[in-house]
Order: C-alpha cells, then structure tokens, then sequence
C-alpha cells in the first residue's frame, strides 16, 4: 500500500488509527496527521535497508537500561 493511499481518510486513516487509539482527542490526531505527513518515506526506506539485526552475541552485550512511556491507548507498543 502506497502512502497516499495510507493517509487518505484525514484524522481517521489507516496511517493515524495504526498509531493511535480510538478514544484519543482530534488535536492528537492531527498531531498524529501531520507528522505523517511530514515523515519522508524514502528516507526510512533507506534506512530499513541499510539495517541488520543484531546477532545473538551483540544482543548479549547489550547494555541499555530503557524507561519506556505510554499513553493509556498507544497501539504500537504491546503491553507485558
């Protein structure tokens, strides 16, 4: 699926709904919105490609302590 189609539908898109929950105020959707909109695709793109996991001994020597922070209804993050 192409951005375009993606973001069509405004506040209630694909690519707004994906991120963000169904009870969230429109000023957070168009939050959501603009920077959607503002994201350049081939920029990610290229830096997906460029990526590679980590092996199983880099994971080992990993160090990184993380605080991570939610809203209630965040949809991305998959609670544990």
């Amino acid at each position: 699926m192409g951005k375009g189609a993606d973001g069509r539908g405004g506040l209630n898109s694909l690519s707004v709904r994906r991120m963000v929950g169904p009870n969230v105020s429109d000023r957070i959707k168009m939050q959501q919105l603009v920077w959607n909109l503002q994201s350049q695709t081939p920029t990610s793109l290229r830096m997906l490609y460029g990526a590679k996991p980590p092996t199983l001994e880099e994971w080992k020597n990993i160090v990184a302590p993380t605080l991570v922070i939610s809203g209630e209804e965040v949809r991305w993050l998959h609670k544990s």
